[in-house]
């Protein structure tokens, strides 16, 4: 059996404390924020009391393995195909990128069962007619509940750059990176909220219960197995902020005009999960990105792209565009002739933009 790699000393900076794993006698490097280790050896999992030395103190939660269904083998067509959609990606991204080799992670995750009372007030505008063909708006009021059960994902790894992508794992975190290079207009575009990960199933509508594992580094191999520095109580107070935080959001579009939203959450427990992910480098005209794969869904959780040349070229057209128009308007209103020259000036930026980019390369 190949071990797995539990996480390796700091390059720089104070060592890592060893100290030997209780159940295989095995040296487990400790880091300074560490506390959830896991024994690269024997599967072995500890919560670090730091009062008493520090000690490790034998982990008596559950513990789900997930196991990988997406083999390194297929991380190379899947990372293509996912270069070849979306906005804002440079049009030949599926072909020119050279891709490297994946690196394989097992990240523990906090999944917090709760239930979730959702009542949110709105107004709905309604428009009338009189009899003589008169208009006036309505606001109406209205107003639901929702009963939600989740088993809410929380990273147990702290900031860390040992992988890319961790926020992904919690709904609502950011899940695109795309590089704009020294194009500032386009900062921000294209980003989009990551779905998380799904405990309950992994999408598929399977029960939670149905693909748990014993904790056997056999389905893992080679993996490198992250410590988590988030407490069990942290990641539920996180849970709970979070959840309440994510279905402000969701209720947005339930009315024309949101008025309150108030969030009651449960705590029902969490179950310590261990996520396999892959980590897929890769580089395009000279310029490093990663993408990350959770391994036991196959989708992917985030990554990291280049923005294609014309997609630039759109965004600048719309913004001169606007501001164009603006100075236009502004011309007219105010009777300032002088104001069309600032118009003019757009256009001509945008045109000379354009014309570099046709024949610049890439």
């Amino acid at each position: 059996m190949e071990p797995a790699r539990s996480d390796p000393a700091p390059a720089v900076g104070r060592p890592g404390r060893l100290v030997k794993c209780q159940s295989c006698g095995a040296p487990i490097t400790l880091q300074r924020e560490d506390h959830l280790v896991t024994c690269a050896y024997c599967g072995s999992s500890y919560i670090l009391n730091r009062e008493a030395g520090p000690a490790l103190n034998p982990l008596t939660l559950k513990r789900i393995l997930l196991s990988v269904r997406l083999p390194k083998e297929k991380l190379a067509d899947a990372a293509r195909e996912w270069m070849s959609r979306g906005f804002f990606k440079a049009a030949d991204l599926d072909r020119k990128a050279q891709i490297g080799p994946p690196r394989g992670f097992v990240v523990p995750i906090w999944g917090v069962w709760l239930d979730a009372e959702v009542h949110w007030v709105g107004r709905n505008q309604q428009s009338r007619y009189g009899h003589r063909g008169t208009h006036r708006s309505v606001w109406n009021r209205v107003e639901g509940t929702e009963n939600h059960t989740r088993c809410w994902p929380v990273s147990a790894c702290g900031p860390t750059r040992k992988l890319f992508g961790l926020a992904a794992i919690t709904p609502g975190g950011p899940s695109l990176y795309p590089d704009w290079g020294g194009f500032f207009a386009g900062r921000g575009l294209g980003t989009l909220p990551s779905p998380g990960v799904d405990l309950m199933g992994h999408g598929e509508g399977v029960d939670f219960g149905a693909d748990r594992q014993e904790f056997d580094l056999d389905l893992v191999p080679g993996f490198t197995i992250l410590s988590g520095q988030v407490p069990r109580a942290e990641a539920e107070r996180r849970a709970h902020e979070q959840i309440v935080e994510f279905f402000r959001k969701e209720c947005k579009g339930k009315a024309d005009r949101i008025i309150s939203v108030h969030t009651r959450v449960d705590l029902q427990g969490s179950d310590l999960m261990f996520l396999p992910v892959w980590e897929l480098p890769y580089r395009y005209r000279g310029r490093n990105y990663r993408i990350l794969f959770d391994a036991h869904s196959g989708k992917i959780l985030a990554g990291e792209h280049p923005v294609g040349k014309w997609d630039k070229v759109v965004v600048l057209l719309l913004i001169h565009g606007g501001l164009a128009t603006a100075c236009g308007g502004l011309a007219e209103w105010l009777e300032i002739p002088e104001l069309w020259a600032g118009a003019a000036v757009l256009g001509a930026t945008w045109l000379a933009y354009a014309a570099w980019t046709a024949v610049r390369p890439g």
